[in-house]
């Protein structure tokens, strides 16, 4: 009679371990894929806010040369705008509709939501876009942009977010 007690014994000390593994291995997971979708936006975020940067930068540079000659800043508008989506195209891996290709870390349309160019004015001057959130200090002529994607959801544990960014170049007197 005891070895069966203590065999009894063994088995709901053994189910009972396997469950809590199990749920263990669960809850662990679940946090892994958490994490991983985290860092999957982060990494997103700053891919898009440096490719921005570098292409408000790029459009900044079509500036009328003509109006330099007499001392001022004016940029050449439509030029200044195919730079930054060219510029967009080639550092987030898009095609000319500013689809992502196949090798982007987007999977999602990047969306040109907002294009500026402050050429006159006081400066420095808070420069906002309260559509978008955007509020800037601009200390001289600039280009401003801002662009909307939305984050994939890779593992469909985190929610879907969209995100707005907002960059500008200056020329500062």
């Amino acid at each position: 009679m005891p070895s069966r007690i203590c065999h009894g014994f063994h088995a709901k000390f053994f189910m009972k371990w396997i469950v809590t593994l199990t749920l263990m291995t669960v809850i662990y997971v679940h946090f892994w894929l958490l994490q991983m979708d985290a860092n999957t936006k982060n990494v997103i975020h700053a891919k898009l806010k440096n490719s921005l940067d570098l292409a408000v930068h790029d459009a900044a540079l079509h500036i009328d040369r003509n109006e330099k000659e007499k001392g001022y800043i004016v940029f050449t508008v439509d030029q200044a705008r195919q730079a930054l989506q060219t510029s967009l195209q080639t550092n987030l891996s898009l095609d000319n509709n500013l689809e992502p290709y196949g090798n982007s870390l987007l999977k999602d349309r990047v969306r040109l939501v907002w294009f500026d160019a402050v050429e006159t004015g006081p400066f420095p001057q808070t420069y906002t876009q309260p559509a978008y959130n955007y509020v800037d200090t601009l200390y001289g002529p600039s280009i401003i942009a801002i662009i909307q994607v939305k984050h994939p959801k890779h593992f469909g544990i985190a929610m879907d977010i969209e995100y707005t960014i907002g960059a500008s170049h200056e020329y500062k007197p």
